[in-house]
């Protein structure tokens, strides 16, 4: 998806750039999510949810089997996901998994059946015109389509 459309997708869902509404954020959309990507998740996965509907804009479920751990962000907003590596302690899950990344394959690919765009980490890192609470004016995509904080260090 481009750039454009992914702008087109977050203004769709907050309304305004500068006084965004938060009305897509719900309980039953996060079970719709959680149930979409678990269903589809291998059964040597142990799975958390974790989301915090006060504060972010997504599904957060922890994913871990022996050998790792991952956050996995599934966006309210639009049909969007992230992996993010929290098996390493001090990363604060800003480290992102790439895709094509051989040991979470298995979430990749149900991710994909689930009908979620992975994003990437220079998709992430683009800037949107959208002013929320913690990050102000300088909103990137990640803050737009899963949480609103400062992310300095994503790679």
């Amino acid at each position: 998806m481009s750039t454009a459309s992914i702008d087109r997708v977050i203004l769709e869902a907050y309304g305004n750039w500068r006084k965004p509404t938060f009305h897509f954020v719900s309980s039953s959309r996060h079970r719709q999510l959680v149930a979409a990507f678990t269903q589809r998740l291998p059964t040597d996965f142990a799975c958390e949810d974790a989301t915090d509907l006060n504060y972010d804009v997504c599904a957060s479920i922890m994913v871990r089997r022996r050998g790792g751990a991952a956050e996995v962000l599934l966006s309210m907003v639009g049909p969007f996901a992230v992996l993010i590596d929290a098996s390493t302690p001090g990363l604060n899950f800003t480290k992102v998994i790439p895709e094509c990344d051989s040991n979470w394959s298995d979430i990749t690919v149900a991710l994909r059946a689930a009908g979620f765009q992975i994003m990437t980490t220079k998709q992430l890192a683009e800037r949107v015109p959208l002013t929320l609470a913690l990050c102000g004016s300088g909103c990137t995509v990640f803050n737009a389509l899963f949480r609103d904080q400062a992310v300095h260090d994503m790679r």
